[in-house]
């Protein structure tokens, strides 16, 4: 027995005896269907080993687990990422649920940790962006046995509930517009690690209308970084053109108001004509694009309502109701102002 602890023991020091995780003895204590006979046994020696007795306030928040839904987004900072969580928020918290949160940061190795994390809490569903792609977390919510609603492109085949705007659409739209307004080489920026594949969605829509548009091209720019890009990288970019490291072109697509707002500015600056020398598009219709002069050409995606559809495929998959439609496609608009 090894009971004379100096200290009262913590689920930590079960796990570290039975062998397991943290998350696995929770979901022991909580008496979860998730766990084999054999871990379940290693765990009930350890606790009795320990004499380990649960937090009674912890206990209290698990078993109100059925009534909160885990959310994983890979940057809080988005405009769209922010009215997608209001939209959910408002949804759940009308049926009496509790959203927990938490950001990715475009990290596949901290999305992969929050996910596990956030599935030891056992959430009654789990609603997730993974535009990222990332075959292990796909996997363990596969096999978690929780509800799960993935925010992502409608285009892509999932067992999951999907809600989400068509990136490839998108792109081909974009395209199309600068190619009417009589521009030829359209570059498209977005950071190089990772490519998300909405960002390689949207590069491929472009391309596909390409055979409409004789002597026009769709190209990229690669940013060096593994977070969303910033003010700096877009004024970055447009400096680049003017030194000659990265290719001439007349338009850029930026898949970021933010960089966008940065490229204007750096044109303002170097006696760069908008649109006439270079038109600029950002993407997510936030403030910063309708507050700078010239005004920013943005798309506009129906976030809010994403999260609310999103809200309740959850809410009707945890009921167990049948979606002869599982997967939901959200619209779009392209904002024309002055950039373009």
């Amino acid at each position: 027995m090894q009971k004379n602890m100096s200290r009262r023991p913590t689920i930590k020091d079960v796990a570290k005896l039975a062998g397991v995780s943290w998350m696995t003895v929770s979901r022991v204590v909580n008496q979860s269907e998730h766990v084999s006979e054999a871990t379940r046994v290693a765990v009930q020696s350890a606790i009795a080993q320990l004499g380990y007795v649960p937090n009674k306030a912890a206990a209290g928040l698990q078993s109100e687990s059925n009534k909160m839904v885990a959310l994983v987004l890979p940057d809080l900072a988005s405009t769209i990422f922010q009215n997608i969580y209001r939209g959910l928020n408002d949804v759940l918290e009308q049926a009496g649920y509790l959203v927990l949160i938490s950001e990715s940061h475009y990290q596949p190795e901290r999305e992969i940790a929050l996910v596990e994390g956030m599935l030891g809490w056992q959430p009654a569903g789990f609603v997730f962006s993974n535009i990222l792609r990332d075959s292990q977390t796909d996997s363990k919510l596969s096999s978690s046995g929780v509800p799960v609603c993935l925010l992502s492109d409608p285009d892509f085949p999932s067992e999951s509930l999907v809600v989400g705007y068509s990136s490839f659409r998108i792109g081909a739209a974009i395209a199309r517009f600068l190619f009417k307004l009589g521009k030829k080489r359209v570059s498209y920026v977005r950071a190089t690690r990772p490519f998300t594949r909405n960002s390689e969605r949207m590069l491929a829509g472009a391309q596909s209308v390409l055979a409409d548009y004789p002597g026009c091209s769709v190209d990229t720019i690669g940013i060096p970084k593994t977070s969303p890009l910033s003010f700096d990288d877009g004024a970055a970019v447009i400096r680049s053109l003017q030194n000659g490291t990265q290719s001439a072109c007349d338009a850029l697509v930026f898949v970021n108001d933010v960089p966008a707002a940065g490229a204007v500015f750096e044109c303002l600056r170097a006696g760069i004509r908008i649109p006439q020398d270079l038109a600029i598009i950002g993407f997510g219709d936030s403030d910063l694009a309708a507050q700078i002069s010239p005004g920013l050409t943005t798309v506009h995606v129906e976030a809010d309502r994403m999260g609310r559809i999103a809200g309740e495929l959850l809410l009707a998959d945890i009921g167990q109701a049948q979606w002869k439609n599982r997967s939901q496609e959200v619209g779009f608009k392209l904002v024309v102002r002055e950039t373009t």
